[in-house]
């Protein structure tokens, strides 16, 4: 298909992310002209607009986006801070604020465990805290200028470029060996992970559904595996998410 330019006439745009729930696409820039912002439009580029106007003495890097818990999340190199809003850009916080020289870069959320990871490229560390910015733990020091991160919350993996020699991967819990993968690597470039799984679809026949629908869970209550069955009238993206009681993904 090709690459496709979606937004211009912007400066030093930093971090992207992807809300594939609602269909936007966030972007942190450090426009010394204008002064940085945290953007938003829809996935083509159309109705771009500024959420959040930052100080000038900001600048935003890595963005991570938690559409369940309806937040986003971006580290700010300069101030040494990992800030959080709202997905309409409401609601700013500082939520973790860091030593002088920190200088955070790559940001990554794990929604299902509520969990934020970060690099550090000042101290050369990677981080992790809890989504409300409490238990923050170093998992790994040592690493020459880690930039973007990413995570997989299905092998709990997270991933991170380290300008010059590559990426790296190493668990979310911390500890362990770190894996240099053979992706090539000589600068700061970003990083986005996609964890592809398929399902068995039981055979049905020749019918094929006619309208959308989704099925009650069985059996309900329970402890253990459930069965959730759901119809497509036709191939789509979807995504299917379960919430317990509290809201929590």
């Amino acid at each position: 298909a090709g690459d496709a330019t979606i937004v211009t006439g912007g400066s030093a745009i930093r971090g992207v992310a992807v809300d594939p729930v609602a269909k936007f696409v966030y972007w942190t820039t450090s426009n010394l002209a204008n002064g940085p912002t945290i953007r938003r439009s829809a996935l083509n580029g159309s109705g771009a607009t500024t959420l959040v106007t930052l100080p000038v003495t900001a600048n935003p890097r890595g963005i991570a986006v938690d559409p369940a818990g309806g937040r986003i999340y971006w580290a700010d190199f300069d101030m040494n801070t990992i800030m959080r809003a709202n997905l309409d850009g409401s609601g700013v916080v500082t939520l973790v604020s860091l030593a002088a020289g920190a200088a955070p870069y790559g940001l990554a959320v794990d929604s299902p465990g509520q969990r934020l990871f970060w690099t550090e490229y000042g101290s050369s560390k990677v981080m992790r805290s809890n989504t409300s910015g409490a238990a923050v733990t170093e998992l790994f020091g040592h690493r020459p200028q880690p930039t973007y991160i990413a995570h997989d919350h299905v092998t709990n993996r997270i991933y991170w470029a380290e300008a010059g020699s590559g990426i790296k991967r190493g668990s979310g819990n911390g500890g362990g060996s770190v894996t240099s993968l053979t992706a090539p690597m000589q600068t700061y470039g970003g990083l986005a992970f996609s964890h592809i799984t398929t399902v068995d679809v039981p055979d049905l026949g020749t019918a094929m559904p006619t309208e959308f629908a989704l099925g009650r869970p069985w059996p309900n209550p329970a402890t253990g595996p459930i069965q959730l069955r759901f119809a497509l009238p036709r191939e789509s993206q979807v995504r299917l998410s379960v919430f317990d009681l509290q809201g929590r993904e």
